[in-house]
Order: C-alpha cells, then structure tokens, then sequence
C-alpha cells in the first residue's frame, strides 16, 4: 500500500470548571494535571500538550515553581494556550457582551502572564454556535476555532470536519470538528485507523488530528500513551500512515489553510447542536441569576463612566473586572447549561445570589454619591417627599413606567410614565409625577364569556371558561394574530426514555442517563402524552388604571402521580401600546414534566427568525415540506431575547430574556417554560438506572417568568425586534431617595440612528479613553454619529479599535461629534480620549 496519511497528534485534558463536584475540587484537579504534564514534558521531549481557560492559568499564577516550568515550555513550543476565552463557556444563552468579555479578559490576561497572542479559540464540549461566533474571534485576533461536539448529532452529521465557517457579517474561521472526541486513546489503533478512514472518505483529507487524553479527575495523557505513540508509525504502516508527529494545534491548522485553503467548503450560519436540547430549559434559577448579573454588571459600568465623566475620578478598573470574572466563569457550559449535580448546583446559586446583591450595592453606592456631587450646591433639605433617579442605559428616548411610593409606607399606590432620554440620568419628585395627567384610550369590558382588553392599537381577549387568550387583534394592520387555540399553557410527560444516539461517535452515547440535558417529550412511546390547562380558578380583572389594565387567569392542577402545578398568569396592556406584556408566577412541584406557554397564530410562517449573542439566524419551519433533517432536527431549538414570526407582511415577537428554549410545528409556536428532571448523580457514583432514579428534582421551587409578545408590521428588520427587545428588557435602573431635589436631566452620550444599539460603554483597559460599543443588528450599511451631550468635555481623538481594544483606524471627529459606519451585522468598537474643559 503506497503511505499516504499523516497523523498529528496533540495531548489534552478537558477539565469542566465544576460538574459533579464544587470549584474547590477542580483547582486542587488542576494544579495536579500542570504538575503532570510538566513531567511528562521534562522525560519527552517531543510530546506536546494544547490546554485552555484562562481561568486555570490565573489559579497556578499563584504557584511560582509551576509557573516558571509552564513559561519554559511554552517558549520550547511543548505546551500550547489555546482557548483564549476566560473559560469553555456556553456560546448560545449568554449576553453578546459577555460573549466579548470572555475572550477580552481572557486573552488580556495570558498576554500579560506569556507574552503570547492566541490563536486558537477552543470550545470541545459546549453545546452549539451562534453565527456571530466567527465576527467576534477575528476580531479578537484569533484565526481558528476547535470544537467536537458536533459529532453527538442524533439526526444527521453535521457535513464537515474541516471547514470555513462563515458568520452573518461575512467573517470566517477556520473550524475543525474534530473526527474523534476530545480525549481519545493513542493506543487504540483500531480506532485510530477508523478516524483516518473517516476524513478521507468525508473530504478526502489525509491529515489528521488526534487529541488524547483523559480528562477532569484522569489526568491528561498517561505516560505510557505518550509513549505509546512512538510506536505507531509500526503499528500503522499497513494503513498508509507516513507520518506521526506530536504538533501544536496552530501549527496543524495553518498546514491545512496553507495547503488546502480555498478547497475547503464552506459552512455559513449558526452551528446547531442535535442533542442535549433539555439544556435550554434545564435549572433555570441559575440561568436568571446570570441574567440578572450580566444586567446589573452594564448597568454598572455606564454608570461608572458616567461618573467618571461627571466628577472626573476613574474607577478601580481591577475590582470592576473582579466583579466580571465571577459572571464570566458562570458562563462556564456546565453551569449555565444547567447540567450540574446538586453540589455545584447550590454552591453556583449561592454565589450568583450574593453576586446580584454585591452588584446592587454598587450601582447605588455610585449612584448616590453622583447625586451628592450633581446636588452639591443645591439647598434642597431632607424632608417627607421623595425623589426618582431613573437611569436608561439604553441609548434611545422612551416612557417609562415609574410606581411611586406612598409618602408614609412602603407600599406602592401610583403608577406613572416618564419620558426619559437615552442613556441619562433623571431626577424628579414625585410630586411632580403625581400631577401628570393621562389622556388614556385603554378599555375594559365584557363581551358574554369574554374580558376584552383594548387600547387604541390592540385588543386582547380572554376567554373566561378556560382562561385562554382566544384573540390578539392589530388595530394598526387589521390582522388577527391568533387562531385554534389561541394562546394556553401545556404541561407534557418528559420521562427519560431511550431513544437517540449520537450519530458521528465511535462509542455510541444514548439520551437516557442524561436527564437535565435531554428533553423527551416527543418520544414518549405512546405518542406525546400533554395536559391542557382549560379550567382556570379564577379569570378576573386585578388592575385598571389610566396606564394599564391587568387581567389575572389562575389555574391549579395536580396530577394522578402526585405532581401540582399552580399558575398566575398576568397579562397586562399598556396604554397606547404595541406590546402585551406577560407575567407568570408558578408553583412548581414535578417530576419529568415539560411546562410550555402555546401560541396558535393565524398564518403560516416558512422560517422563523430568533436572537442570538449581538445577532440572529434564520430557521426553516420544521414542518415545511421543504424542510431538511438539518432543520427537522431543530424540533427544540435555542433562542435568546427573541423569537420573531413573520410571513413578510406582519409579524408577531415573542420576546424573554429568562428563557431560551422554543418549538415550532406548523403554525404552532411553544416557549419552554419549565422542565423537572433529576440532578445528575455526584463525581464517583456510578450512573446505574438505580442510582439515577435516587437523584433529586432539579427545579421544584416558585419562578416568575416575564415575557411580551410585540406585533409589527412586515418581516424582523421592518418590525425592528431586536431594538424593541433590548427597550422592553434593559429596564432604567429606578432608585428613590428620601429628599426633595429640584428636577433634573442629564444626558451623557447620543447616537443616531436610533437603531443602532450601545450595549455597553467602559473605560479602555490600557489607558483613560471611553470604549463604547455599538452593535448594527440589521442587514444595512448605516452611517451614524456618536456625541457627547456633557459641556464640560471634548473629543480630541478617536479610533476604531478591535475587541482587544487596538486601535485601528481614525474617525473623523469634532470636539463633540464621532461618525461611524457600520456594515450590516458589524459589531463595532470606539475608543474616544476626552480631555476636561
């Protein structure tokens, strides 16, 4: 047989942040596996070893000895960083920023400890792509991209194992989904001769990379596989193998872009993975702590720039990224995914709860003391009245709802609506809102079994006998929105059954032992076995005032197996507005139960648009009849903020930044709302049926859950959805302090247009310039300008920058104006230097 195959090989370790056991245990994991492979590197020379999370690196910083051996390895080009983002984070459910300050503190901080720039981004074990994913790494500087979960696929293989992939903006890396896992044996040769085989009959490729192993407790690659792997040029030679060589990853993928280059297909848009599906609705307390956090953590920065601005005093750049680092290793797959075991599980949700408090704090701290600084000459004297500060970190005007409270409790008794500027601060008695009179077109009344809910734009009707909502009627297009059983709540059996197995693994994995991150409800053996609520204990208007009407529908169910589930389900409409909003408080007390808010609209949509980290994709209806697998498999897909439904003439939005799972059959769209399966077992119990069985219900606890549902006109970018998910979620931060202020407005920064998005504003890492994000979330070229609103500050330079926050380009500017240009999709980076006047 003529040689003509090359095998590359690569030590690795994954080692999950937590799992089946807390963080404590997985730095003692740590240090002991850099101390191994230190070893091991020292005996043989030729072993190389890729290993990534920053995380890890910061932990061993504090191990001098270890240390210096790792600087001493990386410059021999034995051990390889890799990774670059602060840990293998989930990429689907966190915020577009946190996406960015995985890999901006990530890759600052190994800069500053090796003095090297990574290259390879390194995510083996996380659970889907977005498609913004591929703009965000080039951007960073990072050319490559290694992942593997793909090949857990239960429907079809994803195409490709070494591929351009191309994101919506028009960026691409290069991607290798690995042939084998993450942690392969060497000294399997028959295994090794399959993987071969499988690349070359795939793509006809003749090299390939091979990473191996054993990962979290095991240590990385033994001793006797390094050694072992000096023997396989023998043990492979009847295969064609010609080459066996231990190489760096880097060097392994600019071999392939060297020589392959262009070949190489091409895959564009999001990287869906069919599996694990569960985890989008899996232990979502710790899913709204981290949204929480990532809320109140830009919130906090805006502010700090804003009183930076005001007062001219920086803030402590270190404690505020400290402040990151625990959110950012929440981002951790395991743990935001929702598939820990209950130690972990505890211990994550303590830490976040005690983070939102500690963040809290400080946003009011500052806030109060730039109130002192604003008010400083002011003789306004402490007294019995009150005064708002509403803050809108958003950079657009809006109305906001304020309740007010009494002047002798706390309780809430008035509700008012503010007009506020973008991206200010606003100081008004409450005196003042009191005197506010509303012209109201909102309406409440009855028709026979009916509550009809109506303002000048949208009518919502409530059927009495079964508490669903039967209408939703634009006023604005004429257009019936709902039909069939409008919209209702469903409760369905998710038992773990098995069923499915990873198509593209060796050793094939079944969904059955995993639990928290499978959802079953469709293949329960004899058909899809659901409960709908239709009996309702009460449906009754709770709220009607010139702003707002609120009907309530309650309903308590309980089944024959012992679960109980009770559900308010608010529903509110605005005067004058667009947007229903909706509340849900449920008692939850399941076992393997599946809980979906179901929504019938009235025409058929052929793809489905949703939200993704500072962008989007586009999904084909699974029941289209021009469907493929690929979209047939997404029968339980993964949004985040929204989900638009569109047949180009209108559109309805559902929209929720708590919840990330979906389904859509037909002209059917279900949000997950809720799952109840069972904690994995603890690190050293055996998965065995008995032992799973033992294990404690993941969610069984009081959630509220909020979500809107927007109509518009035309497709997502006429209806402009993401802007309007971004208003309705990013809420003004809302302090009353005990003292009468004269009232005030004060606005920091202004861009137009409107569109444009400024999720985020801090001071640069390296020097005292102002960073401001801004996200271009459609599919045009938009020329904008950014202005600063303050007198008592100019612009006197400003660059476009990378992520990194590099400067690359100038931008014309004034003392007081910026423009920029985005292209469509582009998330855009600014630096302004400022001096005082």
């Amino acid at each position: 047989m003529s040689k003509m195959y090359r095998l590359y090989l690569l030590g690795h370790s994954h080692v999950d942040v937590v799992w089946l056991w807390p963080i404590e245990e997985t730095k003692l994991i740590v240090k002991k596996l850099f101390r191994h492979i230190l070893n091991l590197m020292e005996k043989y020379s030729y072993f190389t070893y890729a290993q990534s999370t920053t995380l890890y690196y910061k932990w061993i910083a504090e191990d001098r000895d270890i240390m210096d051996r790792l600087r001493e390895f990386i410059r021999r080009g034995q051990w390889e960083v890799v990774g670059g983002s602060w840990v293998e984070c989930d990429c689907n459910m966190l915020s577009g920023e946190s996406l960015i300050r995985q890999f901006l503190y990530g890759l600052k901080l190994l800069k500053r400890m090796f003095n090297i720039n990574v290259r390879v981004a390194w995510f083996p074990d996380s659970f889907g792509f977005p498609a913004t994913i591929p703009q965000i790494l080039r951007d960073c500087g990072i050319k490559y991209l290694v992942i593997q979960k793909l090949n857990w696929n239960d429907t079809v293989l994803h195409p490709y194992n070494i591929f351009w992939w191309e994101g919506i903006d028009g960026s691409r890396v290069l991607t290798y989904q690995t042939v084998g896992g993450y942690g392969d044996d060497p000294r399997d040769t028959s295994k090794l001769k399959t993987l071969i085989r499988t690349l070359n009959l795939r793509q006809g490729l003749n090299e390939i990379l091979i990473l191996y192993g054993i990962g979290d407790h095991g240590n990385g690659p033994t001793e006797d596989m390094v050694k072992y792997t000096m023997d396989l040029p023998r043990k492979l030679s009847n295969l064609g193998v010609c080459e066996v060589k231990h190489v760096k990853c880097e060097e392994y993928m600019e071999y392939m872009e060297e020589k392959y280059g262009e070949k190489l297909p091409v895959f564009k848009g999001e990287l869906y993975l069919q599996f694990h599906r569960g985890t989008y609705t899996s232990q979502v307390k710790i899913k709204e702590l981290i949204k929480e956090c990532e809320y109140l953590i830009e919130v906090l920065e805006k502010i700090l720039v804003a009183s930076y601005l005001i007062k001219r005093l920086t803030y402590n750049r270190h404690k505020l990224e400290k402040l990151w680092h625990t959110i950012l290793t929440a981002h951790f797959h395991d743990i935001i995914s929702g598939s820990l075991s209950k130690t972990p599980y505890t211990q994550f949700k303590r830490i976040l709860r005690e983070h939102t408090v500690k963040l809290k704090g400080e946003i009011e701290y500052h806030l109060k003391e730039l109130l002192k600084h604003i008010t400083s000459k002011s003789h306004d004297k402490l007294n019995s009245e009150y005064t708002i500060l509403i803050f809108n970190p958003t950079p657009r005007d809006r109305e906001v709802y304020v309740a007010t409270p009494s002047l002798h409790s706390d309780r809430v008794n008035h509700l008012t609506k503010v007009r506020v500027h973008g991206l200010s601060l606003k100081l008004i008695p409450t005196s003042m809102l009191k005197s506010v009179n509303v012209k109201s077109n909102l309406k409440v009344h009855s028709r026979g079994n009916h509550i009809v809910l109506e303002n000048n734009r949208v009518r919502l009707v409530i059927d009495r006998v079964s508490g669903r909502v039967v209408s939703i009627y634009s006023k604005d297009y004429g257009c019936e929105y709902l039909s069939g059983r409008g919209l209702r709540f469903e409760i369905y059996d998710d038992k773990p059954v098995l069923g499915r197995v990873t198509a593209g693994t060796i050793e094939k994995i079944y969904d059955y032992i995993f639990d928290c991150w499978e959802t079953f409800f469709l293949q329960q053996i004899s058909g899809v076995k659901y409960y709908e609520f239709t009996k309702p204990v009460r449906v009754e208007v709770v709220e009607q005032n010139p702003l707002r009407a609120t009907v309530l529908v309650e309903y308590s169910y309980t089944s024959s197996e012992g679960d109980s589930v009770n559900i308010k389900h608010y529903l509110r409409l605005y005067n004058s507005e667009e947007w229903i909003e909706g509340i849900i408080d449920i008692d939850w007390r399941c076992k393997h139960k599946l809980l979906k808010l179901c929504l019938d609209l009235n025409y058929w949509i052929e793809e489905v648009t949703v939200g993704q980290p500072y962008g989007h994709t586009v999904r084909r209806n699974p029941a289209s009849p021009y469907s493929t697998l690929f979209d047939r498999a997404k029968w339980e897909a993964v949004f985040n903020r929204w989900i638009d439904c569109s047949n180009g003439v209108v559109g309805l939005a559902l929209i929720c930044n708590t919840r990330f799972g979906y389904d859509l059959v037909n002209k059917t769209i279900r949000l997950s709302l809720l799952r109840a399966p069972k904690f994995p077992p603890e690190w050293g119990t055996p998965w065995t049926r008995d032992n799973l069985e033992k294990q404690d219900i993941a969610e069984e606890r009081k959630h509220r859950i909020k979500y809107y549902i927007y109509l518009h006109r035309g497709n997502w970018i006429e209806g402009k959805v993401p802007t309007v998910a971004e208003d309705l979620i990013v809420k003004p931060y809302i302090i009353t302090v005990k003292k009468n202020i004269s009232p005030m407005d004060l606005t920091l920064l202004k861009i137009e247009p409107k569109i444009l998005s400024i999720p985020a504003i801090k001071l640069c890492e390296e020097d005292e310039s102002i960073v401001v994000r801004i996200v271009n979330y459609y599919n045009s070229y938009i020329n904008g300008k950014l202005r600063i609103e303050l007198d008592n500050v100019k612009i006197v330079k400003a660059v476009a920058s990378n992520i990194l926050e590099e400067c690359k380009e100038k931008l014309k500017h004034n003392s007081r104006e910026v423009e920029v240009t985005l292209k469509p999709y582009e998330v855009k980076t600014v630096k302004l230097y400022i001096d005082f006047k």
